[in-house]
């Protein structure tokens, strides 16, 4: 009965491939068990399948080393929760740190977890979440991705992405959902500029240590 058709994914833009869900991901590192949540845009396939576009960070690394054992990477898709959570999640950690830290920092609150039905304790999600999609990213597979209208105003081309499987939904019974809009758009919203705009300055200032602040313009 589980059916990704069933929830409001999203086409945002006139060339964009088809509906998409933008939104987090929470993943815990195989070796070291670490939760770490990041946005990856999913483009919905089917009622259990998806193409994930992962870029190379800390997912990205959890994927490739459980791939090169030739297992399955678990996953949970996390559609809606408190704007801090949103944005806390855009922050690029060290990859021995939790995002789950640095958003119960900004909640003045732990952010409070739950077993996955899936995985149990070895993959925890927001038990606050208004609809969270199981499943894993499958090893040695790959399909067909994009074109999609990214943040920088472009439209990423076609490339061959994981793919992500379907094994469990749950949500509230009136589930508020969250889809982030890209492009650039004038409604969209500042979630995930703060943290793209402190580690862009960063950066930065590792080549010209005089700036003193960044602006992403266009998210104004």
């Amino acid at each position: 009965e589980m059916d990704l058709l069933c929830f409001p994914a999203v086409t945002q833009h006139e060339l964009d491939v088809g509906p998409y869900f933008t939104t987090l991901v929470v993943a815990a590192d195989p070796d070291t068990g670490v939760h770490n949540l990041s946005w990856h845009r999913l483009m919905v396939k089917g009622p259990d399948r998806g193409g994930i576009f992962i870029v190379p960070r800390h997912l990205w690394d959890f994927y490739r080393r459980a791939e090169a054992r030739g297992e399955e990477l678990p996953v949970a898709y996390i559609l809606g929760h408190h704007p801090a959570f949103l944005e806390g999640a855009s922050w690029t950690l060290a990859i021995e740190e939790s995002e789950y830290d640095l958003i119960g920092a900004q909640l003045n609150e732990p952010v409070r977890v739950t077993p996955s039905e899936c995985w149990g304790d070895k993959l925890l999600v927001p038990a606050d979440a208004e609809v969270v999609f199981e499943g894993v990213i499958m090893p040695k597979v790959r399909a067909p991705e994009g074109p999609f209208s990214e943040w920088t105003g472009y439209y990423c081309p076609e490339r061959l992405s994981p793919v992500f499987e379907l094994r469990a939904i749950t949500s509230r019974q009136a589930p508020i959902m969250v889809n982030k809009v890209m492009g650039h758009h004038p409604h969209k919203d500042r979630l995930g500029v703060y943290g793209m705009e402190a580690t862009a300055l960063k950066r930065i200032r590792e080549i010209v240590p005089d700036v003193i602040a960044l602006n992403l313009a266009g998210y104004h």
